[in-house]
């Protein structure tokens, strides 16, 4: 979206300085939104990631429980045959 000035300045009409001090007040105020939204995105994405990854390291950790007791299981529940009459 132009700003009035810009306008002006791109129709060939003069310039003045309220004008002017009053777009880069505008543009000014639109940075330091956009920075600190560019740092609250990064904030948030740090956050992201650190708890996919303690996500992953909680699989992980539960995948190894369950291959553990399932080769716990397996020797527990081993069965001995025993002939008959032996």
């Amino acid at each position: 979206m132009l700003q009035p000035a810009l306008n002006a300045a791109a129709s060939g009409q003069p310039l003045d300085a309220e004008s002017l001090k009053a777009e880069v007040e505008t543009l000014r105020l639109r940075r330091t939104a956009q920075q600190a939204t560019n740092r609250s995105l990064a904030e948030a994405n740090d956050e992201l990631i650190a708890n996919v990854e303690s996500m992953r390291q909680e699989g992980i950790e539960s995948d190894a429980r369950a291959a553990k007791s399932r080769r716990n299981t397996k020797r527990k529940t081993t069965v001995k045959l025993v002939p008959k009459g032996g």
